[in-house]
């Protein structure tokens, strides 16, 4: 079975992947991909969140003070999250590219620093979860994964990132 960390480290960097392919086809003007890319990352994002807020907090939940903290910080950084995409998808409908790529630069910056502090705190409570509770994680996080590979292209490669 493959990790509970490997599962939702492919998901990050699937997200990262995507946003870059979103800034360089703004960059080149190419708006009709751009605004596809940010879909797509939108899209597959909102279902690794909702994998992570349904299945994998609340069996995180109980596990202390510490636990409980770096919850609240995700929680709070996923909804920050959704409101960048929700004001960079507008700024890409607009076609307006000074501040898309400001938006894009720190949607950007803060997937980053929340991917790395969900695989440096959060992935590490998993190791408490019992065997049950990884099966389960792992079967509602694959079929997010599978979800969002079914629905939309297969991403990456894309030349502009090569």
């Amino acid at each position: 079975m493959t990790s509970i960390p490997t599962l939702l480290s492919t998901g990050h960097r699937l997200f990262s992947a995507l946003l870059m392919e979103a800034r360089v086809a703004m960059e080149e003007g190419d708006w009709a991909d751009a605004q596809a890319c940010l879909a797509e990352f939108a899209r597959r994002l909102e279902a690794h969140m909702h994998a992570e807020e349904t299945v994998l907090f609340p069996r995180l939940e109980g596990l202390g003070v510490a636990a409980e903290a770096i919850l609240a910080q995700c929680r709070s950084e996923h909804g920050d999250i959704r409101s960048r995409i929700s004001v960079a998808v507008a700024a890409a409908d607009a076609r307006d590219r000074e501040a898309c790529d400001a938006l894009l630069v720190h949607l950007i910056d803060a997937l980053s620093r929340h991917c790395q502090a969900e695989e440096r705190s959060l992935y590490t409570l998993t190791e408490a979860m019992g065997d049950d509770d990884l099966g389960t994680l792992a079967g509602a996080l694959s079929h997010a994964n599978d979800q969002g590979k079914t629905a939309g292209r297969e991403l990456p490669p894309n030349p502009r990132l090569h």
